[in-house]
């Protein structure tokens, strides 16, 4: 694939967090984590690679564990929504910065839901292979997320 095409299937993964009966759905789930784990495996299905490896801030991980540790969140926010505010490619590589925003709905690792909009801001490179992403590296200001529910200290 080109970097333009790569580049456009990275800005779609992005662009449809919190598209089309998204929100819906997970609002819907009555066994929420375990459903909402279930509807990021089919999405991310379409993007990603089986046997994608995941390097994140809290650690190396594979696809199925990435889905895992982060459904709490969706779950969390179900109205969360991606806006791609960069993307700069070169060779295999798609690097994305990236803002999401989304109200906290439900209780997320201990944190009861507060009904405060959020702002989180992160940034990602995807290494892809025939449109899919085999391999990527994410920093997400989590501190950030962590000050707006009020469970870290402020700035």
């Amino acid at each position: 694939m080109s970097i333009e095409e790569n580049k456009a299937i990275v800005r779609r993964f992005y662009e449809s967090i919190g598209g089309e009966g998204w929100t819906r759905r997970i609002r819907e789930a009555t066994n929420r984590e375990a459903e909402t784990e279930k509807l990021l495996s089919g999405y991310f299905s379409e993007y990603y690679a089986p046997n994608c490896f995941m390097h994140a801030t809290e650690g190396d991980r594979s696809l199925e564990e990435d889905i895992k540790e982060t459904a709490p969140y969706f779950t969390a926010f179900p109205d969360l929504k991606a806006t791609v505010e960069d993307l700069i490619a070169e060779g295999d590589k798609v690097v994305a910065r990236w803002t999401m925003r989304g109200t906290h709905e439900n209780t997320v690792r201990d944190i009861p839901a507060t009904g405060k909009k959020v702002t989180v801001n992160g940034v990602t490179i995807k290494r892809m292979t025939d449109g899919k992403v085999v391999e990527e590296w994410a920093l997400i200001n989590m501190l950030s997320l962590y000050q707006q529910v009020g469970v870290a200290p402020p700035r």
